[in-house]
C-alpha cells in the first residue's frame, strides 16, 4: 500500500503493529484520506509500518495512492 502525505511525501507501507489496523487499511479505497502513526519498518529501502490509524481525524495526514 502507497499513501500520500498532504505536503506530497510518499510513503510504502509494508507492516502492521496489529491485524486490526491491517483491516482498517484494507477497507480503504483510492482517494481516501486517514491519519496514521508511522515508524520506520526494519527493511531494506524506504519501508514504513502503521501503528495506529484514525480514520475519523479532523486533520488528515495521508491519502490512499495505491
Amino acid at each position: 500500500m502507497t499513501l500520500r502525505s498532504e505536503d506530497d511525501r510518499t510513503y510504502q507501507i509494508v507492516d502492521c503493529a496489529s491485524p486490526g489496523l491491517a483491516d482498517e487499511l484494507a477497507a480503504l479505497t483510492v482517494g481516501d484520506t486517514v491519519s496514521v502513526t508511522l515508524t520506520e519498518a526494519a527493511c531494506r529501502g524506504n519501508g514504513w509500518r502503521v501503528t495506529a490509524v484514525d480514520t475519523d481525524c479532523a486533520v488528515v495526514d495521508a491519502s490512499l495512492v495505491a
